[in-house]
C-alpha cells in the first residue's frame, strides 16, 4: 500500500515564506534564519488512498487454491454469493479400486449308491400281463466339501450356483430281466434348499423346485445304466442341519439325500416264466464329474478393500493467511468425499486426515470415524458410509443437514495454511449384512475423491496478520527538523474483521533501505488504534491515531512505515462471508508536527 505525497503543502508555504526576503541583506551574518513553522501544531494538508479492495489485496493467481464465486462455479458453492471467497481444493483425478468376493468352487467329496428295497413280484405267469409294486426306500446321497473356502465369506443364505449331476439307475435281482418299468409316478425328490433346472429327458419336468417328475416313466434295460442329466443352478443354507452350509470360516459341507420315489412294472414277455419268485432291487447313483461353483450369493461379505485418495496441494494462498501467525477460525470448512459406487454393498470408511506444510511437516490431523490405529488419540465421530450409486458425503464443522457428519476438530487442520491435505489410514470394509453379490475378484469399482472447501467466513478464534508499507517519504522530510509526528488516519472499513494496529512491534520506522530505524518510537493510540470490522450493508468509520518520536535527532531518515494488521473476529462479523467487494479506504491521512517545522534557513 503506497502512500501520495502528503507534504506538499509543507514545501508550498516554506516557498512562501523564502519569497518574502530581500536578497540585498546578506542575512546569515546579522539575522537568525532558523524559522519555526506552525506554532504549537502545525498540520499538514490531508490526503486519501484509493478504495482498497480484497480483490486487491489478496491479488489471486489464477493456480490459487483461494477462488471466488462466480457465475460460472456458484452451482458448486450452494448459499454462496458471487465475489464471496472460499479455499476450494479437490483431487486432480479419482481414484479407482476393484474388488470382489472371490471364486468359491467346491468338490464332491464322496457319495453313497441308492438301492431300494426288494421288490417282490411274485411267480410270474404264463401269460402276457404287467405287475406293479412299489419303490420303497431308494435314497442316494450327494457330498459336497471344502475346508478352503474364502474368508471373503463371512455368512451364507443363498447361493446361485452350477453344478452338472448325473442320475444313473440300474437294477439287480435273481432272474434275467430284460426291462424294468418305472410308472409316470416315478420322482426324484431331492432337498428342498435345492432349485434344479428344468430337465431334458423324456419329457421330465420340475415340480415345486427340487422335484423331477417324468409322466412317460422311464425304461431301465437289463445290464445298462440308464442316466437322467441334472442341473442344479440355486441353493438356500438357512435351514440347513449344524455341520451344514459354511458352518466355520472357510469351511463348507452339505450332504444332500435323493428319494427315487414311485411305482415299477414288469411284463412276464420280458423274463422267462416258472415257479421261482422274481425280486428285484432297484439301484440310483447321483455322481457328478464337476465341482459346484458358486456364480452369486447372498450373504454377509467382507472382502478386501484398499481405498486411496491422492492428497491435494494448497498453492497459491496470499502471503497474509500464509503467515506463520495467522490462525483461521473458519465457520464451517467441509471436506465433501465423492464416490461412485456400482457395487450392492454398503461400505464404511474409516481414516485419519491431516494437513502438513511446505517442509512436509505434521499441522494437524483429525479422525473420521473410528481412528484406524490406537495411539492417536483421536476424537471419534461417525464413520463415511458410501451407499450404492453416486453420491457425497459432508464432513462438516458443524451440521447443517441431517445427513452430515459434524467433526467439531475440522477446522484444526487448517488454523494454519497447510501446504498438502491428505486423507490417510484409510480402513474399508462392506457394513455386515445380508446383500446378494456376483462371486469373483474384480467384479465391482469403487470411484473416490473429495472436495475440500471452506468458505472464508470467520469464527470468533481467528487471528490473522497481514503487513504491508506506507513508504516514499523520505524525500519530503529530510531537510526538515521533525521530532515528532502525529498521524491520523480516517478509514471506512467494509470488511468483517476488525484491524487491530495495537500491540508490541505492529508498527515500526523505516528508512529508504527499508531496516528499522531503532530511534524513532512508533505509539499506537489505545483508544484510538483498531478499525472496526463493517459489512457491505453497513460500513463502519474509524480514526486510528499513531504517533512518531525521534528519541534523539529527528525524523529526517524515516522513509515510512512497516505496520501488520491484526484481523480479529470481535462477533460482529461472524458468519459474514469475506467478499472481493469489501475494502479499506483511507479517506483522509492527516499528519500533523506538534511545535511546528523548524527550518533552518540560514
Amino acid at each position: 500500500m503506497k502512500t501520495k505525497r502528503i507534504w506538499q503543502g509543507a514545501f508550498a508555504l516554506l516557498l512562501l515564506c523564502t519569497s518574502c526576503v530581500d536578497n540585498d541583506y546578506d542575512l546569515s551574518k546579522d539575522i537568525d534564519m532558523t524559522v519555526t513553522l506552525g506554532g504549537q501544531n502545525l498540520t499538514i494538508p490531508a490526503s486519501q488512498t484509493d478504495e482498497i479492495t480484497l480483490e486487491k489485496i489478496l491479488d489471486l493467481d489464477d493456480d490459487a487454491s483461494l477462488e471466488v464465486v462466480s457465475a460460472a462455479n456458484i452451482n458448486r458453492f450452494p448459499g454462496m454469493n458471487i465475489g464471496d471467497y472460499v479455499l476450494y481444493k479437490t483431487t486432480d483425478n479419482p481414484n479407482y479400486e476393484s474388488y470382489g468376493v472371490e471364486d468359491v468352487t467346491i468338490a464332491m467329496s464322496g457319495h453313497e449308491e441308492g438301492i431300494s428295497e426288494p421288490m417282490n413280484f411274485g411267480v410270474c405267469p404264463p401269460i402276457d400281463m404287467d405287475i406293479t409294486v412299489e419303490v420303497e426306500e431308494c435314497i442316494s446321497s450327494l457330498e459336497l466339501k471344502s475346508n478352503n473356502v474364502t474368508l471373503d465369506i463371512v455368512e451364507l443364505h443363498e447361493a446361485d450356483v452350477d453344478l452338472d449331476a448325473v442320475m444313473t439307475l440300474t437294477f439287480t435281482g435273481n432272474n434275467n430281466v430284460k426291462k424294468l418299468h418305472l410308472e409316470p409316478d416315478c420322482k426324484f425328490v431331492f432337498p428342498e434348499y435345492i432349485t434344479m433346472e428344468e430337465v431334458n429327458h423324456n419329457g421330465a419336468y420340475v415340480e415345486d423346485g427340487h422335484t423331477v417328475v417324468f409322466p412317460d416313466g422311464l425304461d431301465i434295460m437289463q445290464g445298462k445304466k440308464m442316466e437322467v442329466m441334472l442341473k442344479i443352478h440355486h441353493l438356500d443354507f438357512r435351514n440347513l442341519p449344524a455341520g451344514q452350509g459354511l458352518y466355520a470360516p472357510g469351511c463348507f459341507a452339505l450332504n444332500m439325500d435323493i428319494h427315487i420315489q414311485g411305482h415299477a412294472t414288469l411284463n412276464t414277455k420280458d423274463f422267462p416264466t416258472g415257479n421261482t419268485p422274481v425280486v428285484l432291487q432297484l439301484k440310483g447313483v447321483v455322481d457328478t464329474e464337476s465341482e459346484m461353483t458358486v456364480q452369486s450369493a447372498i450373504g454377509v461379505f467382507n472382502p478386501e478393500l484398499d481405498i486411496t485418495v491422492d492428497p491435494v496441494d494448497v498453492t497459491g494462498i496470499p502471503e497474509f493467511l500464509a503467515n506463520n501467525d495467522t490462525r483461521l477460525d473458519l465457520a464451517n470448512p467441509v471436506i465433501k468425499f465423492t464416490y461412485v459406487n456400482n457395487s450392492p454393498a454398503t461400505i464404511e470408511v474409516n481414516a485419519v486426515a491431516r494437513s502438513y506444510d511446505d517442509k512436509n511437516n505434521l499441522l494437524a490431523q483429525v479422525g473420521i470415524g473410528a481412528a484406524p490405529k490406537a495411539g492417536y488419540g483421536l476424537v471419534p465421530t461417525a464413520p463415511v458410509i458410501l451407499g450404492t450409486g453416486s453420491n457425497h458425503v459432508a464432513l462438516v464443522r458443524r451440521k447443517t443437514s441431517a445427513n452430515d457428519i459434524e467433526i467439531p476438530a475440522l477446522n484444526d487442520l487448517i488454523e494454519r495454511i497447510p501446504h498438502q491435505l491428505c486423507i490417510e489410514d484409510i480402513q474399508a470394509q462392506m457394513v455386515q449384512e445380508p446383500i446378494e453379490v456376483k462371486v469373483g475378484a474384480d467384479r465391482y469399482n469403487v470411484e473416490t475423491g473429495y472436495e475440500f472447501i471452506a468458505p472464508l467466513c470467520f469464527g470468533k478464534d481467528l487471528n490473522i496478520v497481514y503487513e504491508d508499507t506506507l513508504d516514499s517519504w523520505n524525500e519530503d522530510v529530510k531537510d526538515l527538523d521533525i521530532k515528532q509526528l502525529t498521524v491520523n488516519l480516517e478509514a471506512i472499513n467494509s470488511i468483517p474483521l476488525d484491524l487491530d494496529l495495537r500491540g508490541a512491534n505492529r508498527v515500526w520506522a523505516i528508512d529508504v533501505n527499508d531496516n528499522k530505524i531503532e530511534d524513532i518510537v512508533v505509539t499506537v493510540d489505545e483508544a484510538k488504534g483498531v478499525v472496526k470490522a463493517g459489512s457491505l450493508m453497513q460500513p463502519s468509520e474509524n480514526t486510528v491515531k499513531l504517533t512518531l518520536t525521534a528519541k534523539s535527532g529527528s525524523l529526517k531518515n524515516l522513509d515510512g512505515l512497516i505496520y501488520c494488521l491484526q484481523g480479529t473476529e470481535s462477533g460482529a462479523g461472524v458468519g459474514v462471508q469475506l467478499n472481493e467487494r469489501q475494502s479499506l479506504k483511507l479517506t483522509a491521512i492527516k499528519l500533523s508536527v506538534p511545535g511546528g517545522i523548524t527550518v533552518d534557513m540560514n
